[in-house]
């Protein structure tokens, strides 16, 4: 009975050391699982956290996208808009030249089935209509004291001025001024030298030289039988068969800008533009003869150079130098 009790004994120890073992063994399986259940959750928080950074980047970049295809979508309005305004303005443009080219061609075609005659006459009473050309026009006399030649200038009766050196240029400008209204002057010739200029220049001060002023004015010069028509010192138009005395003619409508020169009635080019509301002073060069100057009526101004008015001007922009 005593070896029994103590085998029962031994027995039971062993169990319970079979127990604790056994649970050793739980509490370190149940510990095992407990760290990789807290690395799971970590992990799955950290997914979470990269999940809704990510969702976060990626509504920024759609807010962005949004944003900029709307910034486009307004750019590509006003573009648009523009597009349509550029071509409403080219139209319009076009519009405008079309009927600009139609009425010069209509002005032309009018300008080829009159004379110059017919043309003068309508000229003449718009003129008169519009009361721009006085009947009794204001005369016009030279002043030697502007000149820086004018130690080799005589002026008689006024208008009549005599170049007495006939080797080198000298100039004279009159004392009046040209403002307003149309205006015919005519420069006529005595003992002419070998070249003779006439017309009108901008530069009213005084003590100005021949050349300063052939470089500044609107002129028509004659000699070795020809005439050439300059403007600052671009010869725009040249006839030749120019022979014998003659007297150059001068029509100018300060209000328009127009202006017309004419040899002994024959228009020589054509119009001239020259600066509208700007004075202006009559000039003569040359190195020996005598030029005489008179202002006379519209009514006394060729036809040719009043039909000229009503055609299109020269183009003073080419022409040699």
């Amino acid at each position: 009975g005593t070896c029994q009790s103590r085998r029962l004994t031994l027995e039971l120890q062993a169990s319970e050391a079979q127990r604790n073992s056994l649970e050793l063994q739980r509490d370190a399986e149940v510990a095992k699982l407990t760290s990789e259940s807290a690395e799971l959750q970590q992990e799955l928080q950290s997914a979470r956290d990269e999940q809704r950074t990510a969702r976060a980047e990626l509504l920024s970049q759609q807010r962005l996208h949004e944003e900029e295809r709307g910034r486009l979508l307004g750019k590509q309005r006003d573009l648009e808009e523009q597009l349509i305004s550029t071509k409403e303005e080219l139209d319009t443009a076009v519009a405008r030249a079309d009927a600009a080219d139609a009425a010069r061609k209509a002005a032309e075609a009018w300008l080829n089935a009159h004379t110059d005659e017919t043309t003068s006459l309508a000229v003449r009473q718009i003129l008169k209509m519009t009361g721009r050309c006085a009947s009794v026009p204001e005369p016009m006399t030279w002043n030697s004291a502007g000149s820086r030649e004018r130690d080799r200038l005589r002026i008689t009766g006024d208008n009549h001025l005599e170049i007495l050196d006939g080797l080198r240029w000298a100039a004279a400008r009159s004392k009046e001024s040209l403002q307003m209204g149309v205006r015919y002057m005519t420069f006529s010739f005595v003992n002419r030298g070998f070249w003779v200029w006439c017309g009108v220049t901008g530069l009213g001060r005084d003590d100005i030289g021949a050349n300063e002023i052939a470089r500044n004015s609107w002129h028509l010069g004659i000699g070795d039988g020809s005439a050439k028509l300059v403007v600052k010192n671009r010869l725009i138009h040249q006839s030749n068969g120019i022979n014998g005395r003659v007297a150059a003619g001068l029509l100018v409508d300060m209000d328009v800008g127009v202006a017309v020169f004419d040899i002994d009635g024959t228009v020589i080019g054509g119009a001239l533009s020259i600066p509208k509301g700007e004075p202006l002073w009559a000039v003569a060069l040359s190195h020996g003869g005598a030029v005489e100057l008179k202002v006379k009526g519209v009514e006394e101004a060729p036809s040719s150079s009043l039909a000229a008015m009503a055609k299109p001007l020269l183009d003073t922009s080419v022409g040699d130098i």
